[in-house]
């Protein structure tokens, strides 16, 4: 029985080691040497504590496509922003660290030459059915991020941010 406790907790501290980033290992954007329009984007998605840097098309061009970038999704109000994005494997994994991001973490948008500033309020997983349930009060104006639960197969990561 020791043998077996002992064995678990190697176990266990190697995937903590594999899979809990070191908030050193990650540098700060810079912001002011992104290439606008490099690829035609419309923004660009910032996240410096998982070193996320993607660029996002208007969500009337054919590249907005969650299986060729990260998608914008469609709002029906001003002041909303709902981003999805695959994570996995595949060269389209672009939201395999969204894992990481714990509440109050920063995230930035950058549209217009104009940086909005979000900070994480809400993190939580629901069963993957091709919708999303986020509770957003009246006037707020939220950032949501979805993709692919990694850890539990079948649901899906939401985080929802709001403008700071």
């Amino acid at each position: 029985m020791k043998k077996i406790i002992f064995i678990l907790i190697i176990i266990i501290s190697i995937l903590i080691i594999i899979f809990i980033p070191k908030d050193n290992n990650y540098k700060e954007i810079n912001i002011s040497n992104i290439e606008y329009n490099t690829y035609d984007y419309l923004g660009y998605l910032v996240i410096d504590k998982i070193k996320m840097n993607l660029g996002f098309y208007d969500i009337n061009d054919s590249r907005n496509n969650v299986d060729q970038n990260i998608e914008v999704l469609k709002s029906s109000k001003e002041g909303r922003l709902f981003i999805a994005g695959h994570s996995g494997v595949g060269k389209v994994s672009f939201f395999n660290n969204l894992r990481y991001l714990r509440k109050k973490d920063i995230i930035k948008i950058i549209y217009k030459d104009n940086i909005y500033t979000y900070q994480v309020t809400d993190i939580y997983k629901e069963i993957k059915d091709g919708s999303i349930n986020v509770k957003i009060k009246n006037k707020e104006k939220v950032l949501v991020l979805t993709t692919c639960d990694q850890i539990n197969k079948g649901y899906q990561l939401i985080i929802k941010a709001v403008l700071i």
